[in-house]
């Protein structure tokens, strides 16, 4: 509401850390060898959405302690489920965009490649970030 997160900006010469590229949280999320076996899995590291992701079963919903669930093939934890990730969609895009799913979505919404829009002054208990240094 300030105005700053809203005109925020991506820069990839830039030292320090930022939020992924979409494309960069997607490459890390499915494992980083887009020859490799893992790459077609559904989730984060698996096929099998019990072992690698929290997601809303029909039990009480809330956030997982961080490895609860296997990590997958680059050893990140809790790519698919558990929080939805903020990245940046386009260098200069108003908008974000949320990776990954969370404990409030169904086992349908924790693929490696769904995603949401949102603004980012959009925040909620089941929102996160990953960060990423250049």
């Amino acid at each position: 509401g300030d105005g700053m997160a809203e005109n925020a900006a991506i820069d990839l010469t830039a030292g320090g850390f930022r939020l992924p590229t979409d494309a960069q949280w997607e490459y890390a999320a499915r494992g980083g060898n887009p020859g490799g076996s893992r790459w077609g899995y559904a989730y984060a590291g698996s096929n099998n959405v019990d072992a690698v992701a929290v997601y809303y079963d029909g039990s009480p919903p809330s956030t997982a302690p961080v490895k609860t669930k296997a990590p997958n093939g680059l050893g990140f934890y809790d790519m698919s489920g558990n929080a939805d990730e903020w990245c940046q969609g386009t260098p200069y895009s108003y908008y974000r965009s949320l990776r990954g799913g969370a404990w409030a979505y169904d086992a349908s919404y924790v693929t490696v490649n769904s995603y949401n829009n949102s603004s980012p002054s959009n925040y909620n208990s089941y929102c996160g970030f990953r960060v990423a240094c250049n």
